[in-house]
């Protein structure tokens, strides 16, 4: 796991509060303490970590949206799934990877002058 860096900021950090729609969720007590941990873990509020989440999501995690986000769009929709079954399948193909090749595969075959994947 890439360690977290302090300069990654909360997404949105900018948006003026007259901009903004106040929102209460309740969550079971176990992922409403992981959230809070992770919140700490980054110096962010629970606020911050929150609209970072929704935002990543609705962004593909601020990837390019041309064509990137695009494309990404596209394959979902032609396999007829939503956001979070489309994430469910591409994390599954790099769960099948690592099983194959190894946890960190792409660092490992750069560092001994490889190309990634190989």
């Amino acid at each position: 796991m890439t360690p977290w860096n302090p300069t990654d900021l909360p997404a949105r950090a900018g948006t003026p509060t007259t901009e903004k729609l106040v929102v209460t969720f309740r969550f079971p007590s176990d992922l409403g303490r992981w959230l809070q941990r992770e919140a700490e873990r980054r110096g962010w509020s629970m606020n911050e970590l929150m609209v970072t989440i929704a935002d990543d999501f609705w962004t593909w995690f601020g990837l390019p949206p041309e064509p990137v986000g695009e494309q990404l769009e596209a394959d979902e929709k032609a396999l007829g799934v939503d956001r979070r079954r489309y994430l469910q399948r591409v994390l599954m193909a790099r769960y099948h990877q690592v099983l194959e090749k190894g946890p960190g595969f792409e660092k490992k075959s750069a560092a001994h002058g490889g190309k990634p994947g190989r």
